[in-house]
């Protein structure tokens, strides 16, 4: 199955694919793995831009389920309505997509992955360069693990 994992930073979208289950996965790095809220005038516009986007990462690379970072209680509005434009997007691509709490990656980070997959994996998953990815790895992860 593959899984893109999507973490939300400010109104950046950090983007990174697992493909396999959650024992035994390959991670892919997409190109670009930020995508940035366009410029594009008006806040909707914007925001129509950025799911117009999402549509395309998620046709072109073949993604069977989606997972987001759930946003918390202090999140900012714009946080908010960039993981509702995913989501929208993926119902428009007809693929599930599923919040992921940050308590789940988390745990997934600490302990989960190693327990699950062992070592070699978790090791993976920590040595993914450039850092900032690595929670958007683990999220997709966890929508892997909760599939099995």
């Amino acid at each position: 199955m593959r899984a893109l994992g999507v973490e939300i930073s400010g109104s950046d979208s950090l983007l990174v694919i697992l493909d396999g289950t959650a024992k035994d996965c390959n991670i892919e790095l997409l190109s670009p793995s930020r995508l940035q809220l366009p410029a594009a005038g008006l806040e909707v516009d914007q925001l129509m831009a950025l799911k117009k986007q999402m549509l395309e990462v998620l046709k072109s690379n073949k993604v069977e389920c989606v997972g987001i970072i759930r946003a918390d209680l202090g999140t900012s509005p714009i946080r908010a309505k960039v993981e509702c434009m995913i989501q929208v997007a993926s119902s428009e691509a007809s693929i599930p997509c599923t919040l992921v709490p940050q308590q789940t990656v988390a745990a997934a980070e600490k302990r989960k992955v190693s327990a699950v997959a062992g070592p070699d994996l978790d090791q993976a998953l920590r040595g993914i360069s450039p850092g900032y990815l690595r929670k958007a790895a683990r999220c997709a992860w966890s929508v892997l693990n909760a599939k099995q």
